[in-house]
């Protein structure tokens, strides 16, 4: 009789702990794992760029794959919302490279120079689309410069027109790599304008089909794209 009790609660102790460790399976909840804080932080980037629709502006630039031969267009969307000065990434990428997320800093000193006023008081979410898996590098940089300039003074840019070239804090928009395949690549999506950096004009062809401009300050740039 004796053994048979102890089975007996052996078998309940058993069973109890099966149904707790099911139990604790079942009512698993990620929210409260140490990674909550970067999960909340995406939604609600996501969240307020979609509020913010209507004010955001999107820009075109070239990138070009790893093959160094083929490139595609990068759409870089951005927009604001009354906050503490931060920056937001949100992509259709894999992921993306420091060089893009640190030259941002760059870009909003030569962007307030240019509006004599500062952004301290926005949040900006930035959004970059592309087939690519990775993005890397600044070229990108005067493009984000020109989108944050139509955004604050509420206009739109050109949407038949690309862009490539970093910037510098004082606007100088910069050399860039693979400017051929970019220039390229802007013909065949179809656009009908591409601006370069001015001191990389003498090292391309004239090509038939989309016009090349050449701009050497953030000013030249804002002025052909912006509407």
């Amino acid at each position: 009789m004796k053994a048979k009790k102890l089975i007996a609660i052996l078998i309940i102790i058993i069973l109890f702990e099966v149904f707790f460790g099911i139990g604790m399976i079942i009512n698993y909840n990620p929210l409260k794992s140490t990674q909550s804080m970067t999960t909340q932080e995406i939604v609600i980037t996501r969240e307020n760029t979609n509020c913010n629709e209507q004010h955001s502006v999107t820009v075109i630039g070239v990138g070009i794959h790893e093959d160094n031969e083929t490139g595609e267009l990068v759409r870089i969307r951005v927009s604001e919302k009354p906050g503490r000065g931060r920056v937001f990434f949100e992509t259709t990428l894999h992921s993306y490279g420091m060089q893009l997320q640190d030259s941002m800093q760059i870009v909003i000193t030569a962007v307030e120079n240019y509006l004599g006023e500062t952004l301290g008081n926005e949040d900006l979410f930035i959004t970059v689309s592309a087939e690519a898996h990775y993005i890397e590098g600044t070229s990108g940089g005067a493009g984000i410069a020109v989108a944050l300039i139509a955004l604050a003074e509420n206009k739109t840019i050109r949407q038949d027109t690309a862009i490539t070239g970093t910037i510098d804090d004082t606007g100088r928009i910069g050399e860039i790599a693979g400017l051929e395949v970019k220039v390229k690549t802007a013909k065949e999506y179809g656009l009908k304008k591409i601006l370069i950096p001015k001191a990389q004009c003498p090292l391309v062809q004239d090509e038939q089909g989309i016009n090349i401009t050449c701009v050497g300050t953030l000013d030249e740039a804002a002025g052909i794209m912006i509407e």
